[in-house]
C-alpha cells in the first residue's frame, strides 16, 4: 500500500475535491448556459436536455415527459383559452440572467398557418436580457426596433428540408402557404413593465413532419391516426349538412336555353352564322343539351364530391376541437368560414368546379368534333 506524508495527503484531497467541483461545474444543468444554448437552436434537442435534468425541472414546475422529452406542463395548448404560462416556484438563475417561469402558447389560424410558441418569461428589458445571454446566443439574434430576433424559413414538404436564414413572408404579413417559419424573439412581456419573454416559434404550413424534429410533443399527437380520424368524421359530419341550392330545371327550360345559346352564338360570330350550315347549329344545339340534362344528372354526385372535398381540406386546416365547435353551427358555411378553413369565395368556386367540370369537358370534346367535322362546311357524317 502506498503511504503519504500529511502534506501530501492534504494535498491528494484538496485535489480530490476540486476535480469534483471542477467536474460538476462543467457537467451542465438548468442553471448552466448551455440550457440557453440548447433552447436558443429552437428544436427538440432543448426538450432532451430538459429531460436529462428532469429532477431540476421537477422543483421548477410541473413537467409532462416521455422518453427522451420533457416539458413544462401549462395547459391543453390545442384548446383555446388554455392557461399559457406557468411560473417557477422559484427564480432560475442561469448567470445574470433571472428566469421566472415558463409559456408555450399555440394558434391555429386556420388558412393563415399554425403558431406555435413556447420559452421562457424573464427579468428585466429586451435590452437588459440581450446583454445576459451567452455570447454564442446573442451574435445570432439581430435587433428589431425594440425587440431582438433572428428569423429561419423553410419549403414545406412531407420529407425533411432545409431551413435557410430570413424569412420568406414580407413584414407583418401572415406566414406564406406552402412555407414555414422559425424563430428566435426576445420582446417586451405585456402588462408587465420590468419583464420580457424569450420565445422560440415555428409557424406557417405546419405539417407534422415539420414538427417531428422541433416539437416532439405535438408531433406525437397531431400525428396520431386516431386523432386523425377523429378530425375526419367529424368534417365529414359538418359538410352531410351542406346543401347545395341548385335548381332543377324543366325540359321547356333546357329547351329555351339551347335557343339562347344557339342565338347568341350566331350574333357573337356573324361570319360563322353564316358559313356554317344549319346541321352546324343543330349539332350544336345538342351540345348544349346535353351539357345541361348532364348538369342534372350529376347533381347528387356532385354534391357528394364536394362534401368529400370540403371534408377533407377542413380535417387538414383545423384542429379538433375547432371542428367541434363549427359541427354545432346550424349553417356548416358559416362555420367553414368562421373557423378559417375556408373563404365565402373558395366555398362558392367549389361549387361551381364541382358541377360543371366534367360535363364541360365533355362539351368541349363535342365542340372540337363538331368543328372538325365542319372544319370546310361539310355536313355532318351519317
Amino acid at each position: 500500500m502506498l503511504k503519504l506524508s500529511p502534506q501530501k495527503l492534504v494535498t491528494s484531497i484538496l485535489i480530490g475535491i476540486m476535480a469534483t467541483a471542477s467536474s460538476s461545474a462543467f457537467s451542465g444543468g438548468l442553471d448552466d448556459a448551455n440550457m440557453l444554448k440548447k433552447f436558443s437552436l429552437c428544436d427538440a434537442s432543448f426538450f432532451s436536455y430538459l429531460n436529462e435534468h428532469a429532477e431540476e425541472a421537477k422543483q421548477l414546475a410541473p413537467v409532462e415527459q416521455q422518453q427522451n422529452f420533457l416539458n413544462f406542463k401549462v395547459g391543453d395548448r390545442l384548446k383555446d383559452g388554455a392557461p399559457s404560462t406557468v411560473r417557477f416556484t422559484h427564480p432560475l438563475q442561469v448567470g445574470t440572467l433571472t428566469i421566472l417561469g415558463y409559456q408555450d402558447n399555440y394558434s391555429n389560424l386556420g388558412r393563415l398557418g399554425r403558431y406555435y410558441y413556447w420559452g421562457f418569461v424573464v427579468k428585466g428589458l429586451p435590452d437588459n436580457v440581450y446583454r445576459q445571454l451567452p455570447q454564442e446566443v446573442a451574435q445570432k439574434l439581430h435587433k428589431d426596433k425594440e425587440s431582438y430576433t433572428r428569423n429561419e424559413w423553410k419549403i414545406v414538404k412531407q420529407e425533411p428540408t432545409e431551413w435557410f436564414s430570413g424569412s420568406a413572408s414580407a413584414a407583418g404579413e401572415p406566414t406564406r402557404p406552402g412555407t414555414a417559419e422559425r424563430l428566435l424573439m426576445i420582446e417586451k412581456s405585456d402588462g408587465a413593465p420590468q419583464e420580457s419573454t424569450m420565445l422560440c416559434s415555428v409557424q406557417g404550413t405546419i405539417l407534422p413532419a415539420v414538427l417531428k424534429d422541433i416539437r416532439p410533443d405535438q408531433y406525437s399527437i397531431e400525428s396520431n391516426p386516431t386523432y386523425i380520424q377523429d378530425k375526419l368524421a367529424l368534417a365529414r359530419a359538418i359538410t352531410q349538412k351542406y346543401t347545395l341550392d341548385y335548381q332543377i330545371e324543366t325540359p321547356d327550360q333546357i329547351e329555351a336555353k339551347v335557343r339562347q345559346f344557339i342565338d347568341a352564338g350566331k350574333k357573337k360570330y356573324p361570319i360563322a352564322a353564316n358559313e356554317k350550315p344549319e346541321a352546324f347549329w343543330s349539332e350544336f344545339g345538342s351540345i348544349q343539351r346535353d351539357f345541361l340534362n348532364n348538369l342534372n344528372k350529376n347533381a347528387a354526385p356532385a354534391q357528394e364530391q364536394l362534401r368529400a372535398l370540403l371534408a377533407d381540406k377542413m380535417a387538414s386546416i383545423l384542429d379538433k376541437q375547432q371542428l367541434e365547435d363549427a359541427s354545432r353551427e346550424d349553417n356548416p358555411v358559416v362555420a367553414m368560414v368562421t373557423s378559417g378553413a375556408f373563404t365565402v369565395d373558395e366555398i362558392v368556386r367549389s361549387k361551381g368546379i364541382t358541377f360543371i367540370l366534367k360535363p364541360t369537358l365533355q362539351k368541349a370534346g363535342a365542340f372540337m368534333v363538331l368543328e372538325k367535322n365542319m372544319a370546310h362546311g361539310n355536313e355532318p357524317p351519317i
